[in-house]
């Protein structure tokens, strides 16, 4: 049987985008092989902010049982809310993961949406809670580096994940 697995994201894990009206469906490598190896919950949207993943969680975690999560918030937050209100969201998600025998995996926000205070409160969350980091740039924080390739970051995810 397949572990189960939720995540909440941004552009990384969505496997459509919105576009003048229209919807397309993009190749997302990351994505296929997700759901080659775990059973797949996906709330990904370019527009997914903590406090929506945080009611997400509060919902479906009570009727499902999942064995890991990955997170990469920030983007929204950045445009939609503020620092304090993002970080005791994601505590929050973290201690609910915590609490229901989940394994987070946080991914750090993308270099063309990152904001250094939104990506600093992630950073601080992987510290105090000795999570896994997945970041696209060189991070003290982070478990895996993925600096160049889609593919290291794919390694990266199955790596930590599986």
């Amino acid at each position: 049987m397949k572990k189960r697995m939720i995540v909440f994201g941004g552009n990384i894990f969505t496997s459509m985008n919105y576009n003048n009206g229209d919807y397309e469906i993009k190749k997302n490598k990351v994505l296929n092989k997700l759901n080659e190896k775990f059973d797949l919950l996906n709330f990904s949207n370019e527009n997914l902010t903590s406090k929506k993943a945080l009611q997400y969680a509060q919902i479906f975690l009570k009727a499902n049982q999942f064995d890991e999560c990955i997170l990469e918030l920030g983007s929204a937050d950045s445009k939609l809310s503020t620092v304090a209100e993002f970080e005791n969201n994601l505590d929050k998600i973290v201690t609910l993961l915590f609490n229901n025998n989940i394994k987070p995996v946080f991914v750090s926000m993308p270099n063309e949406n990152k904001n250094e205070e939104y990506q600093n409160v992630i950073d601080s969350i992987v510290k105090k809670y000795d999570l896994s980091l997945i970041s696209f740039d060189k991070n003290d924080e982070a478990s895996y580096a993925c600096v160049s390739t889609e593919a290291q970051f794919k390694k990266a995810i199955m790596n930590l994940c599986l």
